[in-house]
């Protein structure tokens, strides 16, 4: 699924999306890829780009966190509990945060210091929406998967 959001922060023209329109890889194609001997395709980042094409900012997922840029700052966010929580890379002291403020509510709510601009947080809120629809997708997907495996058994 192509995911892309147009964002209108204070006046100005934003959007997000990834670096190559690419579908995302889901669990029994990345199974199928690995039993073929395939290798793994090339990292497909988020990117916060201006209205002109510009990119200001981009989040390549890692094992459990993000890898962000953003004016040649390194940032990495990752989640804790049910936030994510930005970090300056190589720190352990949380810059800011984004996500659940209580369980089992829907509200969400951003924490972060004046020094990252607006369009820079929606980002990092933009980047957290992404990873619970790849999330949702996969859990999708393994339940399709599931589904087969029974089907395939009593047929």
């Amino acid at each position: 699924k192509r995911r892309r959001a147009a964002l209108g922060i204070e006046g100005v023209a934003y959007t997000v999306e990834r670096l190559r329109d690419e579908p995302d890889e889901v669990l029994y194609r990345m199974l199928l890829r690995w039993l073929a001997g395939r290798p793994k395709p090339a990292p497909n980042p988020l990117l916060l780009k201006d209205a002109v094409g510009r990119t200001l900012a981009s989040a390549l997922q890692g094992r459990g966190d993000f890898a962000v840029t953003r004016d040649g700052a390194a940032f990495v966010f990752r989640k804790v509990s049910r936030r994510y929580k930005l970090y300056r890379e190589g720190s352990a002291q949380a810059l800011g945060e984004v996500g659940q403020a209580k369980m089992l509510t829907a509200t969400l709510h951003m924490d972060f210091p004046p020094e990252l601009d607006p369009p820079f947080q929606v980002f990092l809120l933009v980047v957290m929406l992404d990873q619970m629809a790849r999330n949702a997708d996969t859990s999708s997907s393994r339940v399709e998967a599931g589904a087969w495996h029974a089907y395939s058994r009593h047929t």
